[in-house]
């Protein structure tokens, strides 16, 4: 007699490893010959591009580049403030056993120091630290056990078996362009020294196969024009954007990471129709970055025995991951901000950013509990016409608590800090007051194995041990009992015990349950 067994073949994920790294990226930077001296730097902010990763045998390759951008108070210059960009390349790589060029990676990235040292009035040493973060999973194939065929009697155990997959894993970007007018009353552009642009309420709804993507573009520029009385002027605006990316495979129930970021920008001024300097053209790359996971549930035979025959069963280890739970929360900070010392007062608050870093990550039972700072950073308009515009940095703290059921002390939590939404006004001349939202994304996925039956090997039962079995049983049901484990040690059916007992529900026997048990008749 031979035995058959049924295999299905699943994709399973499979997590590699994650490291983290530090890399210091520093230099002189020249100030370019057209522009004048320095008397003080005003600002100094980073943004990194990185390429995506390059995977390799043991090693995460990633690429791009730190612009710098500065904006310095100029000595004896009709203009009184300046700007200019410098740029660091970054090419370097990540140790990580294991990974090979068929996996999928992707890298983060945070600018943990960012700072500078005026050398003299025409150069700037620069210095950034910044940590990356590489993640690299692996799409495994699988052969599970789902059937047993070609064997009278047989006796099988299954089990339902929860498995996530990654369904899409992708970065698309979409461009939006836009002419924008200078408003009546504000002079015409002779330079744009500062242009942030930021995405605000946020709105990202998962449909089957697409997903629709809704916000705002808020963006901030300084600039300097024709106005003997305030040569630095501020204007902001906000435009909606929307958009829809075509999905395959996805769904609306499926869990989804999805972050919307500020690829690049473009920005130049063109004459209107009376050729004067007021109109604005700007081209944002919007970037949307988009994992999807599924859900996969598949019924596999965890056990199998068959009464008067002997199963010696091989099994192999299985990793899969499993979907613990994903949860959101949200809170707002309120603060009011005191200039430093020696700092300007302020006549006009122009906008504020903000840079959430999450500094620890506590995991209690059923809780994860979140600190960290928002460094924030506001541009204003002084009192004093040596330095008609100033920046301030300050940190504000902040604590959440986010329930996620069922994470224990051992489980790897990935959470995402958002920033959405930041804004300020000045409280008198010395005086700002802050208004920060952000949300925390919690997704927690428990990495599990399964002994999966990978071949039986089929004997008979010696006659003689059979003979010598009582024709009649009574057990006494033991704690860590279950009607599947009693029938296999007395070589009967799980059927054949309950019915014989009256067992309605054959999960629910309880220690101290008297069973009776008949010796099954077995053909040899």
């Amino acid at each position: 007699m031979s035995i058959e067994l049924i295999k299905d073949r699943i994709m399973l994920d499979q997590r590699v490893g994650a490291e983290s790294v530090q890399i210091i990226l520093e230099d002189d930077v020249i100030v370019p010959d057209i522009k004048p001296d320095i008397a003080e730097i005003l600002q100094v902010e980073g943004k990194i591009d990185l390429d995506p990763p390059e995977l390799s045998s043991d090693r995460i390759g990633y690429n791009g580049k730190l612009q710098v951008q500065i904006l310095y108070a100029a000595q004896g210059s009709d203009k009184p403030v300046h700007n200019m960009t410098a740029i660091f390349p970054i090419d370097d790589f990540i140790h990580m056993e294991g990974v090979q060029k068929n996996m999928i990676g992707e890298v983060q990235w945070d600018i943990e120091h960012l700072e500078y040292k005026l050398l003299n009035e025409r150069k700037i040493h620069i210095q950034a630290v910044v940590e990356v973060t590489g993640n690299v999973m692996q799409m495994v194939e699988n052969e599970v056990l789902v059937e047993v065929k070609g064997l009278r009697d047989v006796q099988v155990q299954t089990q339902p078996l929860a498995v996530s997959q990654l369904v899409y894993n992708q970065q698309e970007n979409f461009v939006i362009k836009d002419e924008l007018s200078v408003p009546a009353g504000k002079p015409n552009v002779q330079e744009i020294l500062r242009f942030h642009a930021s995405i605000i309420n946020k709105d990202v709804k998962v449909v089957d196969h697409r997903i629709i993507l809704k916000g705002d573009l808020r963006l901030c520029i300084i600039y300097t024009g024709y106005h003997d009385d305030l040569p630095v002027q501020f204007i902001e605006y906000e435009l909606p954007f929307n958009g829809v990316l075509d999905c395959p495979g996805v769904t609306e129930e499926m869990y989804n990471e999805i972050d919307l970021m500020i690829v690049e920008n473009f920005i130049q001024v063109k004459p209107d129709m009376d050729g004067e300097e007021r109109v604005i053209e700007l081209e944002v790359i919007v970037g949307a970055k988009v994992k999807v996971t599924g859900i996969q549930t598949i019924k596999v035979i965890e056990d199998a025995y068959c009464p008067g025959k002997k199963m010696a069963i091989k099994r192999e280890p299985v990793q899969y991951q499993k979907i613990l739970c994903k949860n959101k929360a949200q809170a707002v900070l309120k603060e009011t901000l005191h200039l430093g010392a020696g700092a300007p007062k302020v006549k006009e608050i122009y906008y504020m950013t903000g840079q959430p870093k999450v500094e620890e990550v506590k995991v209690v039972e059923d809780k994860v509990i979140v600190e960290g700072v928002v460094h924030i950073q506001y541009f204003y308009a002084t009192t004093q016409t040596s330095y008609p515009v100033y920046a301030q940095e300050e940190t504000l703290p902040f604590r959440q608590v986010l329930e996620t059921k069922g994470v224990t002390l051992d489980m790897p939590v990935t959470l995402k800090t958002t920033l959405d939404y930041i804004s300020c006004n000045n409280i008198g001349s010395e005086e700002v007051e802050a208004r920060i939202a952000l949300s925390f994304d919690a997704f927690v996925v428990e990495q599990k194995e399964f002994q999966s039956i990978d071949a039986i090997e089929l004997q008979d039962l010696d006659p003689n041990y059979i003979k010598l079995l009582p024709s009649m049983t009574i057990y006494c049901v033991q704690k860590g009992d279950s009607l599947w484990k009693i029938a296999k040690k007395y070589n009967t059916t799980v059927d054949e015990l309950a019915l014989l007992n009256d067992i309605e529900d054959i999960e629910k026997i309880y220690p101290g349950q008297k069973l009776l048990i008949l010796k099954k008749m077995i053909d040899f």
